[in-house]
């Protein structure tokens, strides 16, 4: 009898922390797809992600193909004229629960920075990777590459010449 109890209490016990990282999960997908359309809706009201910078910054590589750039939460951007990129296809892959995860979409749209050319056809994968800071997701790194028949932005870095 003192058998089947502890069978079953650790089988119990088992299902419990099974479901408990399944909710964990599925917590940070909602949340972390909450934070990619979030994103959007800064650009797409003329900001910048700059808020949803991690404090430790933040490691791109931009869809013109240029190098790697490290970004900051004080990093000036160009001024965004107009954005109607949207995320599409959104996959968010919890790395370590409540704390690390990556988000893997495509962006559609179109977009213009003041000073730049018009960028008619934005299409690119993206993925982010996500930490939680203080509660809510920071973005850590970031990767765009163009689509086949897609564009890219026209930066290659944020440094001046």
């Amino acid at each position: 009898m003192n058998k089947i109890r502890t069978i079953l209490v650790i089988t119990i016990g088992a299902l419990s922390i099974a479901r408990a990282d399944h909710h964990s999960d599925s917590e940070d997908i909602q949340e972390v797809t909450k934070a990619v359309h979030h994103m959007y809706e800064l650009a797409n009201n003329l900001k910048s992600w700059q808020s949803m910078i991690s404090s430790k910054g933040s490691h791109h590589f931009f869809s013109s193909g240029g190098l790697l750039n490290f970004i900051t939460n004080d990093t000036e951007f160009g001024t965004i004229e107009k954005n109607t990129i949207r995320p599409k296809h959104i996959t968010i892959l919890p790395v370590e629960p409540g704390k690390v995860a990556v988000a893997m979409f495509y962006a559609e749209g179109s977009l213009k920075l003041k000073g730049s050319s018009p960028v008619d056809h934005y299409m690119t994968r993206a993925s982010v990777v996500f930490v939680k800071e203080e509660g809510s997701w920071k973005i850590r790194s970031m990767h765009w590459s163009p689509i086949a028949g897609g564009q890219g932005t026209s930066s290659v870095s944020m440094k001046e010449d």
